[in-house]
């Protein structure tokens, strides 16, 4: 790991403090490329118009349509946190703009180790059974691949809606309407929403379709702001790029959780994550309440995770979370035992090559993503880990890849797949995030094809972890008013949480759980509180350390926090 320090633009810095933004935070927003102290507002009103998204308008009118004439509609969820909530976001936004026409909605959602992903004729027969009388079958975060399954869907007489975020291939399927950011001609001014953030922008096109038919001549037209909840928990839990678009909706979600405007099944896991409503971040969305609900998809079926967001019944939701919790746990046990064994192999793996890519017969398939998420930022390298493939033994095995900034994952196994199209026999994902399927047979020669790729597109320079620092904070800079406003912003993926580096003379420490530090740092005359995780190693007596300014609440004592990332 190498630091570096940011060069913000002078002029723009200024600009921001003239227009009343924290000399520091103005520093920071101009790293981060923002030109207008109104672009950290967030305004709903400032969101782009649905309209220009390919697609939303002819979905508004699609389920407008069937929510005027009481066709039932069912929804093909994800298994994981941004399907589970676009899921639900689906079910209580449609019910919410039909009113008192009481919507005929359901849910289905593939288990993860016996229907594999996306919407297959499977998929489709499990819809058909659970809800015989749907004609309307909606996708969430998936759908843009699933050729078989639409064409399906259509020879069942059931119209199809896909709603989608992923890269789509050449061909798309023969749906009735796709909306998806990232399909061909479409100029909508952000391709990295999350598949709720899409279902959020069907449901304003829905609305406007309703009102423009004089569906609510006689009612009051439907706030679907309350729903902003689900949209910033599945925009983070994704780790999309949080872009101008993703950074409003996750802005006023958590505004709205903190004013206790939340779903009761959201509530509920927060408090079982031992976090606090009224000071909630984006921090704990990804960190704390995202993985419980992921747990269900990773562990068990996601149907535990979507039925504890749509329920309003706070005494089941509790009960859910809690089920939630016990799930997280389990997953947290299983990758550590995963994460052991890998170890005892990456001596043989990382010096030889740019990128790490395992296999283990009796690892769980549930895990594999987070696992090579934890490798790829333990090495900075890309990483892929597959693991047996669930049903039956058919000589598939699965691999869930997490990349470093410059290598584009979806691409890559792209090219391993036009070098070799025997070996690969479905893949999808994103630049950072991708899952594929492989015939077992051939992983040895995947592989290889996988390393060579990687050696031919990732220089050196790529490969240095660089720490980039916004500040060195003077002593008196460390102030509770500025780690409540760090605090009170949205950071996350594309938009990273405030860095700061100083010179500290080392006070105290000890390791706490046998693998992190608790330390006293001095700084000029005063002493601060700071936590170094994931080291069990003790550090010198003096140090030079990249950290985030945070506030500690500990049995109703606030006390400001320093939470270091790195020591040079």
């Amino acid at each position: 790991m190498k630091i570096k320090h940011h060069n913000p633009p002078q002029n723009q810095v200024q600009k921001l403090i003239s227009q009343g933004l924290h000399p520091v935070l103005a520093k920071i927003y101009a790293v981060r490329g923002v030109n207008d102290f109104s672009d950290t507002e967030y305004k709903l009103a400032n969101l782009p118009h649905p309209d220009t998204l390919k697609g939303a308008k002819e979905a508004g009118e699609l389920l407008a349509y069937a929510i005027q004439n009481n066709i039932s509609m069912i929804i093909a969820a994800d298994y994981d946190c941004d399907g589970a909530t676009a899921c639900a976001l689906a079910i209580k936004g449609i019910k919410l703009l039909a009113g008192h026409q009481q919507a005929d909605i359901d849910f289905v959602v593939p288990n993860r180790f016996v229907h594999g992903y996306g919407l297959t004729p499977e998929i489709v027969d499990l819809a058909l059974a659970k809800m015989p009388q749907a004609k309307l079958l909606i996708t969430v975060d998936n759908g843009i691949s699933s050729i078989e399954g639409v064409e399906y869907a259509n020879s069942k007489n059931m119209q199809v809606l896909i709603t989608d975020h992923h890269l789509s291939s050449k061909d798309l399927p023969d749906a009735a309407v796709i909306v998806n950011p990232n399909q061909p001609r479409c100029n909508f001014i952000s391709k990295n929403i999350a598949g709720v953030g899409v279902m959020f922008y069907v449901l304003m096109a829905t609305r406007t379709a309703l009102k423009n038919h004089n569906f609510y001549i006689h009612g009051t037209i439907p706030r679907l702001d309350k729903l902003l909840d689900l949209v910033a928990l599945g925009t983070v839990a994704d780790v999309v790029k949080l872009d101008a678009v993703n950074r409003c909706f996750v802005h006023n979600g958590l505004q709205r959780m903190r004013n206790n405007i939340v779903q009761h099944g959201i509530k509920s896991i927060v408090q079982a994550a031992g976090r606090e409503l009224n000071n909630i971040s984006s921090f704990d969305l990804g960190f704390a309440v995202g993985p419980r609900l992921n747990a269900a998809g990773r562990i068990d079926d996601m149907s535990l995770g979507i039925n504890c967001l749509i329920s309003e019944d706070a005494d089941y939701t509790q009960n859910t979370a809690s089920i939630l919790n016990k799930l997280n746990l389990e997953r947290k046990n299983i990758e550590t035992d995963i994460k052991e064994e890998i170890n005892l192999h990456l001596d043989e793996i990382k010096p030889q090559h740019k990128a790490i890519c395992l296999y283990g017969e009796d690892w769980h398939q549930g895990v594999i993503g987070i696992v090579a998420s934890r490798f790829k930022d333990k090495y900075h390298l890309p990483t892929l880990i597959f693991a047996q493939n669930s049903k039956d033994d058919d000589g598939l095995i699965k691999g869930s890849g997490r990349s470093i900034t410059g290598f584009h994952m979806r691409d890559a196994i792209d090219a391993v797949s036009k070098m070799h199209p025997h070996i690969i026999t479905k893949f999808g994902g994103h630049a950072m995030a991708a899952g594929l399927t492989i015939k077992h047979e051939y992983f040895e020669q995947f592989c290889q094809s996988f390393y060579a790729y990687a050696e031919q597109n990732l220089s050196e320079e790529h490969l240095q972890n660089i720490i980039y620092i916004d500040e060195e904070l003077q002593e008196q800079d460390h102030t509770f008013e500025l780690a409540n406003l760090i605090q009170q912003q949205v950071w996350g993926q594309g938009f990273s949480s405030p860095l700061f580096a100083n010179h500290f003379k080392v006070i105290e420490q000890k390791i706490l759980k046998e693998q992190h530090l608790k330390l006293k740092l001095a700084l000029g005359s005063t002493i601060f509180e700071a936590i170094y995780f994931f080291n069990n190693l003790q550090v010198n007596d003096n140090i030079y350390a990249a950290y985030e300014l945070s506030i500690n609440n500990f049995r109703g004592k606030q006390m400001l926090q320093l939470l270091i990332k790195y020591i040079e």
